[in-house]
């Protein structure tokens, strides 16, 4: 994992370059830890940033699966809503420190 360096005027300075360079004065968003867990009972998946509390993501949730693959840096997963419809996708984990 990366470390952070220093700040400068409100810049993040990385001990290790990012993979891609991002234009000049964007917005950077620096979390820590992201959590997501499907809460059955609730029928409700939510979501946490670093030490934050969970707070819903996503209502009448039947099902909830995701699987990490390290290699090619994302994450599959799938949502089933109201036992009728599916959401599937991947995130891509770019710039990741």
């Amino acid at each position: 994992m990366n470390e952070v360096q220093y700040r400068l005027d409100g810049a993040l300075v990385m001990k290790r370059p990012l993979r891609s360079d991002f234009p000049r004065n964007s917005t950077l968003v620096a979390l820590k830890k992201v959590e997501y867990k499907y809460f059955p009972a609730q029928r409700a998946l939510k979501r946490r940033s670093d030490n934050g509390t969970f707070q819903p993501l996503l209502e009448e949730v039947s099902d909830f699966y995701v699987t990490f693959f390290p290699d090619a840096n994302s994450v599959l997963y799938r949502i089933e809503i109201d036992r009728k419809e599916q959401v599937r996708g991947y995130i891509f984990l770019l710039n990741t420190v």
